[in-house]
């Protein structure tokens, strides 16, 4: 038990420095000086423009297992009902926000997270999968998150839907360092990487 307990922690921290690290890195990857990025707001990470989101991405970092984002994948449902509940109190946004998760774990093929990547995309087909799921009710932990989404208009889920994206695969914490060193090297020199980037991080 204590060790679950320890485990839990420490996920938990880890998902959250996921997020700072991960908003960090889009950040930099965005290369807009004029870009304005938000955590635990609007969601995980929001980029905003006139304090609303233009795109709002939750991230799921796996530590001590492998994460599914099969069509009843509890992290996949846990998502789509925030984002229910947020454009439920914000419709008329919806067409000019993306959806993203951003996620270590891998969207097999023929799943609906399949279909809402870009290089696989078929909305029409994830949104049916994602239907499909939600009425069958398979997974009882998912069942007020099934509701949320069934309670949408068919016009809005479908929209909802075409506004999501999907980034499988992304780099773990231990990666992502290496993702960010570039942008520090080009603003500093050898001997001082390291401090430079983690005051970056800390602040």
């Amino acid at each position: 038990m204590k060790n679950s307990n320890i485990h839990d922690a420490s996920g938990q921290l880890s998902g959250y420095l996921y997020q700072v690290l991960s908003a960090l890195l889009l950040l930099l990857e965005h290369e807009n000086p004029e870009s304005k990025i938000c955590i635990e707001k609007f969601d995980d990470v929001a980029f905003i423009d006139n304090e609303l989101p233009q795109v709002m991405i939750q991230t799921k970092h796996q530590l001590y297992q492998q994460g599914n984002l099969n069509d009843t994948s509890v992290d996949l449902w846990r998502t789509i009902k925030s984002w229910c509940d947020y454009i439920k109190t914000k419709s008329a946004v919806i067409e000019e926000t993306s959806f993203i998760i951003l996620t270590t774990a891998h969207a097999k093929e023929n799943t609906a997270a399949f279909y809402l990547k870009t290089a696989s995309r078929d909305c029409k087909k994830a949104l049916t999968l994602l239907q499909t799921a939600a009425i069958a009710k398979s997974v009882k932990d998912n069942e007020k998150r099934y509701d949320a989404f069934l309670s949408l208009e068919t016009k809005t889920q479908e929209v909802l839907v075409n506004r999501i994206f999907i980034i499988d695969n992304a780099p773990t914490i231990a990666d992502i360092q290496k993702r960010i060193m570039p942008y520090i090297r080009m603003v500093t020199i050898q001997p001082y990487e390291q401090a430079v980037y983690e005051k970056i991080v800390g602040w």
